[in-house]
């Protein structure tokens, strides 16, 4: 397919508003900021206040429509922009044609996989209900995406070909970002990102203070929305709570070393830019965690399901970056 700044897009973004798909959703704003004939469907909470309105509109997306694949406002933006050449749904099933060329984002592995992922019912529920629509979605898309090799496995699974499947990792910014941290307690704690029941902080907490011997004086710090469990207090544990991404990245920054023990990810965006810094890595022994180390060649060892940097390591940062991800994606697309 001939594409250029002339082909009309439609990006369809599911709802959530923070994390890798954010990122992507901004990543891709930048991209095709002057092309002419390209518009951002985007969930209403998202912070995209310096986005010129002409090329995003808001769409009230619910939790309940995103399951039920309600899909009424497609309908909508066809009448409105009139013929499509590629649209591209980030996490939403496409159960209907909607333009020449259709791309369907697995943007969360647990749509396709959910048995032994410690969940809660609704989310169960919730992920199973998706990925049934991404199942009917199989005769509606030309051309799969998703972050790794693991997610590719599983969408081999619903009968669709890895011909048509393309990894597009979470890219990251060409340089590594200028940020500038609180320094009083650098390089003095461990740094875990993400609480949902997958993260398993039942487990990682447990770790960590079993080994406390081995790290004397370091702290965990736990970034995310503060679960149940946040009941349990210790010294050496400190609830950090939702942070804007800037602060994040300054808290991985000073830290000493970044850790996830994980039950399943697509990718891990965290994990990418921990290694950007340099940290060092205590993830679970799952797919897509040993497929990143891999992949950049970082040595590690394995020991009780858990992989450990065991050198310091220089990661390369331009590898990963947007502006390849997305030439990447384009050049997939001309193929079809």
């Amino acid at each position: 397919m001939k594409i250029d700044s002339s082909t009309s897009i439609v990006f369809d973004f599911s709802s959530s508003p923070v994390g890798g798909g954010l990122k992507r959703l901004r990543a891709y704003l930048d991209y095709f900021s002057d092309w002419e004939n390209v518009l951002f469907l985007v969930p209403s909470a998202a912070d995209l206040e310096n986005w010129p309105q002409n090329r995003v509109l808001k769409i009230e997306k619910t939790k309940f429509a995103k399951i039920c694949n309600l899909e009424s406002y497609k309908s909508r933006i066809l009448k409105m922009v009139g013929n499509v050449d590629i649209w591209y749904s980030y996490g939403i099933p496409l159960n209907k044609r909607f333009a020449r060329i259709q791309i369907l984002h697995v943007s969360n592995a647990l749509s396709l996989k959910t048995d032994g992922i410690v969940l809660s019912f609704f989310d169960r529920v919730r992920f199973f209900i998706l990925g049934f629509f991404f199942k009917r979605s199989v005769k509606f898309v030309d051309l799969w995406s998703c972050e790794s090799k693991f997610t590719m496995s599983l969408i081999t699974k619903l009968d669709v070909s890895s011909d048509i499947i393309h990894i597009s990792k979470n890219g990251l910014e060409n340089e590594k970002p200028n940020i500038i941290a609180p320094s009083n307690d650098s390089n003095r704690y461990f740094v875990a990102i993400g609480t949902y029941s997958y993260k398993r902080l039942d487990l990682l907490i447990s770790w960590f203070l079993d080994n406390s011997n081995l790290y004397k004086d370091l702290k965990l710090k736990i970034i995310g929305e503060v679960p149940e469990l946040a009941a349990l207090k210790h010294k050496s544990l400190e609830w950090m709570g939702v942070l804007p991404h800037t602060e994040v990245l300054g808290v991985l920054k000073n830290s000493f070393a970044y850790i996830s023990f994980s039950e399943i990810e697509n990718s891990s965006n965290a994990l990418a830019e921990a290694a950007q810094f340099n940290k060092k890595l205590v993830v679970s022994d799952i797919a897509s965690h040993r497929e990143f180390l891999d992949l950049n060649c970082i040595k590690y060892s394995t020991k009780d399901g858990i992989l450990e940097t065991i050198d310091s390591y220089k990661f390369d940062q331009f590898k990963f970056g947007w502006q390849i991800v997305n030439a990447e994606l384009l050049d997939r697309i001309r193929a079809i």
